[in-house]
């Protein structure tokens, strides 16, 4: 499940997609000024009860990090990807003044934008402000952009807690496991030309940031700041074999070759074999009563 770049969008989508892979149990719990309720899926068995790895960075927001987090307190599967996803853990509405004071002649006053709610997993913890880590993190220059994060935002509200409710283990993703597979993956990294050459550009990003001054001659911008798109997992998708040339938004494939997503793949090889026995592991049913809505 590729949900890099993926921005969100229904609740009731992220519920949905989430009750294919896990069986009845609380997939969101949500805050208002009324107090804290859960959203669940309620629809029995799944769909697909078989390996399951979802891919992050982070722009992965909103909903996307709710289906993500549910993933993970289940322990349903292997979460690979940047560091966090976005961490935007809050809902907004759009009240339009005009609305509301009813004057036909008045010209137009503009809305307010009201946050209204925020979201918790299922384990009690928010998205908003720290995302849902990966349990194989590969290094990205994502990581180190700024205002690529909730927490980056001025007016960002913090990070806190609510209980959190029982819910089923399907024990797909123990400690051991991922360690033995984060041990893999580091080392073919290191080995990796293109994956040096990242992690080259990543301290150059580091180093810079750390200067707290940005270079006005172009040249010497670039030379500090910009990586060959080659060498950019964000960026490599969109390259066209042909020298200089990009390729159209129609052109793109829905899993596009390159050395990341190769590596992700090593990973999913090792997660299938190594992780054989713990795939096929029977889950730990909640023993506390469902909740309810």
């Amino acid at each position: 499940m590729d949900l890099r770049s993926n921005g969100g969008g229904l609740l009731e989508e992220a519920i949905s997609l989430s009750g294919l892979f896990i069986d009845k149990g609380p997939v969101v719990q949500v805050k208002d000024s009324r107090g804290v309720s859960h959203r669940n899926d309620d629809e029995g068995g799944v769909v697909w009860d078989g390996p399951l790895v979802v891919l992050t960075n982070r722009l992965s927001a909103s909903a996307s990090e709710i289906f993500a987090g549910v993933i993970r307190d289940y322990d349903r599967g292997l979460l690979i990807g940047d560091v966090s996803t976005y961490g935007k853990g809050s809902v907004q509405n759009i009240l339009m003044l005009n609305e509301w004071l009813r004057e036909p002649e008045l010209p137009e006053m503009g809305g307010l934008r009201l946050t209204i709610q925020q979201f918790y997993r299922a384990n009690g913890e928010s998205t908003q402000i720290k995302g849902v880590e990966p349990h194989i993190h590969i290094p990205s220059q994502f990581d180190q952009m700024d205002k690529l994060s909730e927490a980056q935002m001025e007016s960002a509200m913090k990070f806190d807690k609510v209980p959190a409710l029982p819910h089923d283990q399907y024990r797909r993703v123990p400690a051991e496991l991922v360690a033995e597979l984060d041990q893999r993956s580091e080392a073919r990294r290191k080995a990796h030309p293109k994956f040096q050459r990242l992690d080259k550009a990543i301290a150059k990003m580091i180093e810079r940031k750390q200067r707290h001054e940005i270079p006005l001659n172009e040249a010497k911008y670039r030379a500090e700041s910009v990586v060959d798109d080659q060498d950019d997992p964000n960026k490599a998708g969109d390259i066209d074999p042909k020298p200089g040339k990009k390729k159209r938004a129609s052109e793109r494939t829905a899993w596009e070759p390159g050395f990341y997503n190769d590596e992700v793949m090593n990973i999913v090889a090792d997660y299938l074999t190594l992780g054989s026995k713990v795939l096929a592991s029977t889950p730990i049913r909640t023993t506390a009563t469902r909740p309810s809505r």
